[in-house]
């Protein structure tokens, strides 16, 4: 969906210049937050005595934004005219290090774990063997539930993004925005409650006697109402649902945008390796353009409102149809569904790319729109403007000339110098 070509300027990507170790999309420097102990803009230097005190981090802005931070620290600093030629670039390809054969991969053997073994052996059991319904579905529940065979696809995908998000080398990069130490991105338990709605009605329908194969043809459109489900409510109501618990990186009690924004941002962050600056640069895109909200509702309907309602045909169908066709729609049409859709998918992304470069200086292009985030204790900080070189550099000298940085005399020298330092290079 964030091709780097589309969706850049020559302005913005020409020198794009990014620290190697922080790696941060400055696009989300330019939007305030609140941490636990000081008001800070996200755009922070990554040193250890702020991370451990958040008390130097006012006197690295300039007066103006520090006056409305205090005013309204839930509200963006207007820097509007910053992504006046062009959208705010994402700095994410699915082109780059082979992601694409990554997820064609991954599709693959999902694919093959959820939708060829369970046919395959059903009817090969059943014609061919002539097996009961008891024995079969009993082969088909061990082998799919082995963790040497097809299941090993869904567990492996669940337990690296655990490890990812917890425990492995940059974790505190990948979790969502203000989520903390142990916080999980919102796929992670949308993944979890997809597993559950699988193998539970496989496990029960294969261990009643006699086995019931209607029950076992359930496990895929209950897993599609699942995922859709909230596709659909965020779609037909945008950013009126609230919900009492965090949802990636919104906090709870806030109005949710579309839930397709919430699979791209924690896909592409956690698994794409994305990490932070995805989440950071996603949600400035987000906030900034109309076309890119207005996709994520039209995908987010076409997503919900289809996957929800082939699920109720389909369950309806299990009990009501033929076993022996009941059982193939069921573990076919789904698969149907997801290829169709999502090249449909693909085809309205690079429209609306295209259209949205080329509409952005119109009243259909940018118009912003902020979402509430809040920066949490172990967020990584963020470098600041002042030390960012991913925009166009006139418009940095201007900010800085107008608004040069103040020192202070209780802030640490070290850091200061090279605040100083960087703005100097900008």
């Amino acid at each position: 969906m964030s091709q780097r070509h589309i969706s850049s300027s020559p302005a913005l990507s020409a020198n794009a210049t990014l620290d190697d170790k922080s790696h941060v999309d400055t696009a989300h420097s330019l939007r305030p937050t609140t941490s636990n102990a000081a008001t800070t803009l996200v755009g922070e230097p990554a040193t250890k005595k702020e991370s451990s005190t958040n008390s130097v981090a006012a006197h690295d802005h300039r007066p103006d934004q520090l006056d409305a931070l205090h005013q309204q620290p839930s509200q963006p600093v207007p820097h509007y005219a910053l992504f006046a030629d062009a959208p705010p670039p994402l700095d994410f390809s699915m082109k780059d290090n082979g992601r694409e054969r990554t997820v064609l991969i991954w599709i693959m053997l999902l694919y093959l774990e959820a939708g060829v073994l369970p046919l395959l052996l059903f009817f090969s059991l059943r014609w061919g063997a002539r097996l009961s319904n008891t024995t079969n579905l009993a082969i088909i529940t061990s082998l799919v539930r082995r963790p040497v065979t097809a299941s090993a696809v869904s567990g492996f995908k669940v337990s690296s993004r655990q490890w990812y998000l917890w425990l492995g080398k940059g974790h505190h990069t990948r979790r969502p925005i203000g989520a903390g130490r142990w916080g999980l991105d919102f796929l992670q338990f949308m993944l979890s409650l997809c597993m559950a709605s699988f193998f539970i009605p496989l496990i029960i329908g294969s261990s009643v006697s006699p086995a019931n194969p209607r029950i076992v043809a359930m496990s895929l459109p209950l897993t599609m109402i699942v995922l859709t489900g909230p596709m659909l409510l965020t779609g037909l109501f945008p950013h009126a649902l609230k919900v009492p618990f965090r949802v990636s990186s919104l906090p709870s009690w806030q109005p949710l945008p579309p839930f397709a924004y919430f699979y791209v941002e924690d896909v592409v962050a956690v698994d794409g390796g994305g990490c932070t600056e995805f989440r950071q640069a996603w949600r400035v895109r987000y906030e900034e353009s109309l076309p890119m909200r207005a996709h994520l509702r039209n995908i987010s309907l076409m997503w919900g409102l289809g996957g929800c309602l082939l699920s109720g045909i389909l369950l309806a169908t299990a009990w009501v149809a033929p076993l022996d066709t009941a059982y193939g729609l069921c573990w076919s049409m789904p698969w149907l569904f997801i290829m169709v859709a999502g090249f449909h998918n693909v085809r309205l992304t690079h429209r609306m790319l295209i259209d949205e470069r080329e509409n952005w200086q119109t009243a259909r292009g940018h118009v912003e729109k902020t979402l509430p985030f809040t920066e949490g204790k172990y967020d990584p900080p963020i470098v600041p403007i002042a030390r960012v070189a991913t925009f166009d550099p006139d418009v940095l000298r201007r900010l800085s000339t107008q608004h040069p940085l103040p020192p202070r005399a209780n802030s640490d020298p070290e850091s200061h110098h090279r605040m100083r330092r960087g703005a100097a290079l900008v």
